[in-house]
């Protein structure tokens, strides 16, 4: 199997030191040491049911690393900060970007324990208390309860060349149904919020510029079906290679379907659009379908609505030559899209036919960095 790929072998359990299967407690610790070049984040978002949106993640270093992002990861000191975005149920959106002093800081090894100054993430994959205080304006007092099991794809790391060095690795870690409760504050206001939320736990030691052309990474509670996925395309030094996850969860929390490769896996873009602010082009409808031990899944996806775009970065790129000709040599074109969308998803049996479906509302996200490139299927 093609580089980049999830390690999923039994000497690699091994060696890294999980269980296949099971998530225990101090995976959601540090794992990244300090001075080394290794990017990390513990991400929430949630949908409220008076229709607030909240983003918030935790780093321990600061994102984009040296070289202005590209190529590899940062420098590795710490320099903790909080990005928090909340949305309004009639669309407004308020951002903060905090940075804490290292001195009145912490990010622990062998559990989830972050202190940001004033700020706080505790959890223990069940039960996690956010706090960001509203210095800027916009913050949040949380409470999030699991729903169901994490799910890891194999040992949770993706490795870009064979060799037992964990070097040039992407990894993911998900909790992607649970409930929240607590305040949320935005624009003078403090106000009550209850719905469902996601989290996810990511360390990488390649900047993601330098290590994809681009992914759709999506999640979806409805029914009693849970879905976290992503869908990932390798930069073109890595041949484009196209790493497709998939974790399906029941009403139990138990996981109840995966996938971790391309063999099994298939799409099919349907439909798609030039989006005007970045100039590039982008899917709009999808069907997936991956099968595996006896179990055939589609999962169709289509977007209803555009909620954020991210072209910033093209603007300052293209407004300094010196800087759009290292970007240029990479191949590198930075873009971020952030869609509502309807998912649909069918678990069939192949041995005896029975279906298990379920349609509803899904937010996912579309990270684009490379340039058009019909290898990439863009």
């Amino acid at each position: 199997m093609p580089y980049p790929k999830v390690l999923n072998d039994p000497a690699d359990y091994e060696r890294i030191g999980v269980t296949p299967g099971i998530v225990e407690p101090w995976e959601d610790g540090r794992r990244s040491d300090p001075g080394k070049p290794i990017q990390e984040n513990w991400y929430f978002d949630a949908t409220m049911d008076d229709g607030t949106k909240l983003v918030v993640s935790f780093r321990p270093n600061a994102p984009g690393g040296s070289d202005l992002g590209v190529g590899e990861a940062g420098d590795g000191l710490d320099r903790p900060n909080i990005n928090i975005h909340v949305t309004t149920a009639d669309g407004h959106t308020t951002t903060d970007m905090i940075f804490s002093d290292p001195a009145d800081s912490w990010t622990k090894v062998g559990q989830c324990d972050l202190k940001y100054g004033p700020h706080y993430l505790r959890g223990d994959l069940v039960d996690y208390d956010i706090h960001v205080e509203p210095a800027g304006g916009v913050g949040a007092d949380l409470h999030f309860h699991s729903l169901v099991k994490p799910f890891r794809p194999g040992t949770g790391y993706i490795a870009f060349e064979p060799g037992e060095s964990l070097d040039r690795t992407w990894t993911w870690t998900t909790i992607p149904r649970g409930q929240v409760t607590g305040t949320v504050t935005a624009n003078g206001k403090t106000w009550p919020v209850s719905g469902l939320g996601y989290h996810d736990h990511g360390w990488n030691s390649m900047n993601p510029m330098a290590a994809w052309h681009h992914w759709l990474w999506a999640r979806q509670s409805s029914g009693d079906l849970t879905v976290a996925m992503s869908d990932l395309v390798a930069a073109q030094r890595y041949g484009f290679t196209w790493v497709p996850i998939i974790g399906v969860l029941d009403a139990s929390g138990e996981v109840i379907f995966s996938n971790i490769d391309s063999e099994n896996a298939t799409i099919d873009i349907e439909e798609r659009y030039v989006e005007p602010e970045t100039g590039k082009e982008y899917p709009k409808k999808i069907t997936y379908t991956f099968a595996n031990d006896g179990t055939l899944v589609t999962y169709r996806i289509e977007w209803t609505e555009q909620i954020e775009v991210r072209a910033a970065g093209n603007i300052l790129i293209k407004a300094n030559p010196e800087l759009k000709a290292k970007f240029d040599a990479l191949g590198v074109n930075p873009s971020y899209l952030r869609y509502a969308g309807k998912g649909d998803i069918t678990l069939t049996d192949l041995a005896t036919g029975t279906e298990q479906r379920s349609v509803g509302d899904m937010i996912y996200e579309y990270a684009s960095f490379g340039n058009p490139d019909p290898r990439a299927r863009v």
